[in-house]
């Protein structure tokens, strides 16, 4: 029997909301290689992208989850080493939640821990995450109704999402003051989904815009430099 790896430290899963080691199952390192030409045709390299793949299960619901991590060598942080990127790709996320403040992050996984144990408990911990959003972007006085409104009219959570905010803030409120209230699975799985959305509306698209203009910026001054050096 071959044996066993995990993972070196307690990871959330996703799907049964259990704080565990994960086992491995699969680990695939790829790289891919961004080419250009000079003015006469003679290509270069201007970056390699490296991606690690790895697929993990679960030893408390045995499902798995796949996650990426994500490095360039034209991404390099003050220490010299690349800056990386995670992402859990399955169950299908749009970013880490490291990306938020640790009070929104507690919440939040708060919420996904109960989500196949109590779809009250669970409504009420993502109502609670609006809160925490609400304070952390300095709406501190009134209804969460009212700070949800101000936070739409200052533009930080876009009109789109709105709605879906206020959805969850209902929904909310109905599995705190209802007694005999129960939600189904995919209501649940809904109010997580646009949670998620509106958290990486805020905290995380910001900084990928910035990276992603990094990026862009370094790739111009590559090519400006290696054109210079082949003119030269």
């Amino acid at each position: 029997m071959a044996e066993k790896n995990y993972s070196n430290i307690a990871q959330l899963c996703l799907h049964c909301g259990n704080e565990t080691i994960l086992e491995i199952k699969s680990v695939v390192k790829d790289e891919e290689y961004e080419i250009d030409a000079d003015d006469y045709g003679r290509e270069f390299l201007v970056a390699t992208f490296y991606t690690t793949y790895t697929l993990y299960k679960c030893p408390v619901c045995n499902k798995v989850t796949l996650k990426s991590l994500e490095a360039s060598d034209i991404e390099i942080g003050p220490d010299g080493k690349p800056y990386d990127y995670k992402n859990t790709l399955y169950p299908v996320q749009t970013g880490e939640l490291s990306s938020f403040p640790s009070e929104i992050r507690s919440a939040y996984e708060s919420a996904l821990k109960t989500r196949n144990i109590d779809s009250v408990i669970c409504a009420i911990g993502l109502r609670r995450t609006l809160e925490i959003l609400c304070y952390d972007q300095g709406e501190k006085e009134g209804s969460l109704q009212q700070k949800l409104n101000r936070l739409s009219e200052r533009g930080v959570i876009p009109k789109v999402l709105d709605e879906a905010s206020h959805l969850i803030r209902t929904i909310g409120n109905s599995a705190a003051h209802d007694v005999d209230v129960n939600f189904d699975t995919q209501i649940i799985n809904d109010m997580i989904r646009f949670t998620r959305i509106i958290l990486d509306y805020v905290y995380v698209i910001p900084k990928e815009i910035i990276r992603i203009q990094s990026h862009f910026d370094n790739k111009v001054l590559t090519q400006k430099g290696q054109k210079s050096h082949q003119l030269d």
